[in-house]
């Protein structure tokens, strides 16, 4: 065997015990992380599983001050503050309502459509003809007539099919 042949062999031995070390490290920190993030979210389950209980307790307690059971100083100051919070959010509502009923403008109404059903058929849809608005008078000159409304005419109710109905829902 040469000289270089034999350099080349002891190369990739090298390279080979090296690759296996340091994988090895390397596979060891990939399970450590592993193992650190499975219990990075266990203690965030952990958490919201005690902000839940906190907050179930602190409901509980609420209903017991309405009850006139809660006799703690601590917890009594707390459950007057909530009872001020409620009291300012129903004033609000109140100005609301109050501001609603005060409103001048009309209520806008939805109208509920039953029959969903296009208008025209595909393909049957006409483009409209462009409206050519009147160019503006100029002094002393007289008025553009104003072009005629067609008479109104009533269509023909269809007999064989059943009529949409429609409903108005106030907001």
């Amino acid at each position: 065997m040469s000289d270089w042949q034999r350099g080349l062999r002891d190369f990739l031995t090298h390279l080979g015990s090296w690759l296996r070390r340091n994988s090895e490290v390397a596979g060891e920190w990939i399970d450590e992380q592993a193992a650190i993030t499975q219990r990075v979210r266990a203690i965030r389950k952990l958490r919201g599983d005690q902000q839940q209980a906190l907050g179930i307790i602190g409901a509980k307690v609420y209903s017991l001050h309405t009850l006139g059971k809660v006799r703690n100083k601590d917890v009594l100051v707390d459950c007057q503050r909530i009872d001020e919070i409620l009291a300012r959010l129903e004033r609000l509502k109140q100005e609301i309502e109050e501001i609603k009923r005060r409103s001048t403008r009309p209520e806008i109404k939805l109208i509920q459509i039953e029959d969903d059903e296009p208008l025209t058929e595909p393909g049957d849809e006409e483009i409209p003809a462009p409206v050519e608005k009147p160019a503006p008078a100029k002094a002393g000159a007289p008025a553009p007539a104003e072009p005629e409304a067609p008479a109104a005419v009533e269509p023909e109710a269809p007999q064989d099919e059943p009529s949409a109905s429609v409903e108005v829902h106030d907001l």
